[in-house]
């Protein structure tokens, strides 16, 4: 029987070797750029805030007769897309989502009740997420910008309408913004703790 040196004997063989490399080798195609998963995930929830918004114009809002005006449903994804991507990115997905909107479902007739809406809860989530983030919640933020919403959108139409009688409506709206305010922020802070960590950290890599 041949004699076996005891260090060649615990030695992996090349062959056991070159296989394990190559099991643990990454593939390709998972190795992706973090630059990649913002841009797949903004896309994702730019959809999602279409979606929403399609929904909207199938809602008639039966509060205020004035055609154009929503309750901003979409307000959920802009919300949760500022905590979780930044304002940079929640500022594009909110103007690109106003202006597809009016391409795609509701005409132009209310853009402009869409863009200062959303310009205005912007504005008022980008404030309360730099000064107060922690010591407001989701849901007091939504509640603020459904409010700011509304006001928005209660200013256009002033404008547009040459005519200061449609503030008139405004609690009815504040009212009913307070109602979706309080349901999207539950949604947002559930989603929030539900979210992987990889993806922030996918956001965070990629926005550097």
């Amino acid at each position: 029987m041949p004699f076996l040196d005891k260090n060649n004997a615990s030695a992996p063989s090349p062959c056991k070797a070159a296989s394990r490399q190559i099991t643990t080798q990454e593939h390709p195609a998972q190795r992706t750029h973090p630059k990649a998963n913002t841009l797949a995930y903004t896309g994702l929830l730019l959809c999602l805030a279409l979606i929403f918004s399609y929904l909207e114009t199938q809602i008639p809002l039966l509060v205020v007769p004035i055609p154009g005006i929503k309750l901003g449903f979409a307000n959920l994804v802009i919300t949760f897309c500022a905590y979780i991507c930044g304002l940079k990115t929640a500022f594009f997905i909110s103007v690109t989502r106003v202006l597809l909107t009016a391409l795609l479902f509701g005409g132009w007739s209310g853009f402009w009740f869409s863009l200062c809406g959303a310009l205005c809860a912007f504005c008022v989530l980008a404030l309360m997420l730099r000064f107060v983030r922690d010591a407001v919640s989701p849901i007091g933020v939504s509640v603020a910008c459904a409010a700011a919403h509304n006001a928005g959108q209660l200013c256009a139409a002033s404008l547009l309408l040459k005519s200061g009688a449609v503030f008139t409506y405004f609690p009815w709206l504040l009212l009913a913004g307070m109602g979706i305010g309080t349901v999207t922020g539950t949604l947002v802070t559930l989603l929030l703790h539900f979210v992987p960590s990889s993806v922030k950290l996918a956001f965070q890599k990629g926005t550097q």
